[in-house]
């Protein structure tokens, strides 16, 4: 809000209806308070700062004008009574506020620069007003001097003299970044996916396949104030095999609704969408965040994800954590920390949403916290926020988690963050392309744009398994369901299941962890793979597996991929205990199921040793089986030696897939 002496009249502006809710710096109530010398009592103003009852009508036409929100024919009048005095210090500051309102800030800044020639030391905040304004534009040493000249004035409160010494340290911010731009070359997504119209708010699937985006359809004639505000609907596009974005099509009548949807989030595999929906019949806030999933017919119909992630609160601009675990979203609900914040919700076992959680002072400011971006690292957050120390408006930030909070976030510097708002930054599984909407474009118009991110903004690299689950039997598409676990820690840290139709899976693979994926469906025996990407690098390709489920029958047999030995020992490694953990789990939910363990080696070593050695392993299992619960009378084990390699031992590749243990299955009990 702006400051002045005394309150010559207000308005309050109605609430964005559209997903985006602060697209410009302002707020949402306007109060318009001009420099006069004295109060207004009973409802007539006792003197202006000119003696020409004309110029006076006039600016009290403007100022109806104003408080209806027609503000071209406010300026129309209020230029006519500046005629009359040009130095009528009401019209001037009328007349700045309202340049501001409609963003033209070269004239707010003729405004109030007429407004300190008049009386250069009558109010300071005017000083600030026009530094402001020059910070709109990117004019930072003349904002600085400004801010400086109000901030060695008198009449200043206690909190307005800190906020100065905020813009005055943000100012010089700037600056610096200013002269040390990093290097920065937008690549504009093309014609495929930008219109003339405003595209924003993107977002990717991990194989970099789908993108789905924000479009401002233009509204065919003005509202009732003139404003000619469209409706935002959500738009996709694909890649071709030359990777080419394809043209950019609609998501449906299913999504999309003669109301407001927008600023969305894909999950990794590209299966469930979570948007911004306003106005809906079933909402329980203004604005509500919905969710629909994609089989092999298409969009199902959305779901309002309910309380209490949703309230009569503001909830938008929704983020799917690459695990599926943890929702990020914006809203102004109570107890945050300002106007808007970042909260998260965690799914819980059972499949419902907890109680959102504020992500806290480390992210949160009494700003605005906006557009929240995990990276598929699940460690990298990417933010836009006008509370931190930025180059004014909304800048987009990094922070990076550390332990269950946050190290303290970093600009992303100029040229990516200018005087403009920037938001809605997302970065690729790889980490190294960034992809946001700007207007740095000859239509004006906002344009979806990549990027090379800088290496110091970069998350860890995230890879990708991807692939088809079928039926060994019959070959056909079926819906199993993955696990992935840290074999470090045995932590089970994502979840997912194929589509169901297709058997398409997808999910993510940071590339500083060992893993271990468990692919299960009921009625089959399970399927491991083992991914060790520790020391990958950044260089890692994406993995495609197609996986053949087997249903259970007797002499039908698995690798446990996932269960590993000390080099010539029979000692368990700890990295074994998720796959154990699975083994464990299958036999108890097929409890008519008999087993054997089975040890194999390569032909290194001797005969004598290979046998004592696949049989102690074998053992080992058997006995980890047994101390967790399940009977002996379900159980054998046998050690193969060399005997019964599965490909030649003529490679280390070779000799490491014939070192495994299997389990059979050799009885199938009645009921």
């Amino acid at each position: 809000m702006r400051f002045f002496y005394f309150i010559c009249g207000t308005f309050q502006v109605p609430k964005h209806t559209d997903t985006t809710p602060m697209r410009k710096l302002k707020s949402l109530i306007v109060t318009i308070l001009i420099l006069v010398p004295f109060l207004v009592s009973d409802g007539q103003q006792q003197t202006y700062s000119t003696k020409s009852q004309k110029a006076i009508g006039l600016f009290q036409g403007a100022l109806k004008l104003y408080n209806a929100r027609q503000e071209e024919k406010a300026l129309l009048e209020l230029q006519k009574s500046l005629a009359e005095d040009a130095q009528f210090v009401e019209a001037l500051q009328l007349s700045a506020e309202i340049y501001n309102t409609l963003r033209d800030f070269e004239k707010e800044i003729d405004a109030y620069l007429k407004l300190v020639s008049i009386d250069p030391d009558k109010n300071p905040k005017v000083y600030i007003f026009l530094g402001d304004a020059e910070s709109n534009l990117g004019r930072y040493k003349d904002a600085r001097t400004h801010y400086t000249k109000a901030a060695l004035m008198k009449g200043l409160d206690t909190k307005t003299r800190s906020n100065l010494k905020t813009l005055i340290f943000k100012t010089d911010f700037a600056i610096k970044s200013m002269e040390n731009p990093a290097q920065f070359n937008l690549v504009n997504l093309g014609d495929a996916v930008n219109t003339t119209l405003d595209e924003y708010w993107p977002s990717l699937t991990a194989d970099e396949k789908m993108l789905i985006f924000t479009r401002e359809i233009a509204a065919e004639t003005p509202d009732v104030m003139g404003h000619a505000k469209g409706q935002e609907d959500l738009f996709f596009s694909t890649k071709d095999e030359k990777g080419n974005w394809t043209k950019s099509v609609t998501m449906g009548d299913n999504i999309n609704t003669q109301k407001n949807e927008g600023s969305q989030t894909i999950s990794v595999d590209g299966r469930l969408l979570i948007f911004t929906s306003c106005k809906r019949t079933d909402a329980i806030g203004h604005c509500d965040l919905y969710f629909s999933e994609r089989d092999s017919s298409g969009w199902r119909t959305p779901v309002n994800m309910a309380k209490p992630v949703n309230s009569v609160a503001w909830e938008a601009q929704p983020c799917l954590s690459s695990d599926g675990v943890t929702l990020f979203f914006v809203s102004n609900r109570p107890g945050g920390k300002g106007g808007m914040d970042i909260w998260k919700s965690v799914l819980s076992e059972s499949g419902t949403w907890g109680e959102p959680v504020n992500l806290g002072d480390s992210i949160n400011t009494p700003g605005d916290e906006m557009s929240p971006f995990m990276h598929p690292d699940n460690n990298t957050l990417y933010f836009s926020s006008n509370g931190h120390i930025g180059m004014g408006g909304q800048d987009i930030f990094m922070a990076r988690r550390s332990g269950d909070g946050w190290h303290r976030p970093i600009n992303l510097g100029y040229p990516i963050n200018t005087f403009n708002d920037e938001s809605g930054l997302i970065v690729n599984a790889r980490g190294n392309l960034a992809l946001f909407a700007s207007d740095r474009n000859p239509k004006k118009c906002r344009d979806l744009f990549a990027f090379a991110l800088d290496k110091e903004f970069r998350p860890v690299v995230v890879s990708y398994v991807k692939g088809v689950v079928k039926d060994s039997d019959s070959n056909q598409e079926i819906r199993a369901d993955f696990e992935l676990s840290d074999l470090e820690t045995s932590e089970i840290v994502a979840k997912t299941s194929s589509v169901k139709g297709t058997g398409e899976y997808l999910m993510c693979l940071p590339t500083d962890r060992d893993y271990g994926l468990n692919i299960s469906k009921k009625g089959y025996l399970f399927h491991s793979e083992n991914f060790s990407l520790k020391n990958a690098g950044d260089s890692l390709e994406p993995i495609n597996v197609d996986i053949s489920l087997q249903t259970i029958k007797v002499g039908r047999k698995e690798v446990l991929r996932n269960v590993f030995f000390n080099v010539d020992s029979y000692e368990l490694s700890h990295q074994s205990k998720a796959e154990l953990r699975n083994l464990i789990k299958f036999l108890n939910q097929n409890p008519e199921v008999v087993i054997e363990i089975g040890g194999h080696t390569d032909i290194t070593g001797n005969e004598a040793h290979n046998d004592s050695l696949s049989e102690s392993r074998a053992r080992v299992v058997y006995q980890h089986l047994i101390d967790n619960g399940i009977g002996k009378e379900r159980l054998s084990y046998k050690g193969y030696s060399s005997t019964m390699p599965v490909t030649t031992n003529d490679s280390d590749t070779g000799r490491a897939l014939n070192r495994r243990t299997e389990f059979k299955v050799i009885d199938i009990k009645d009921k």
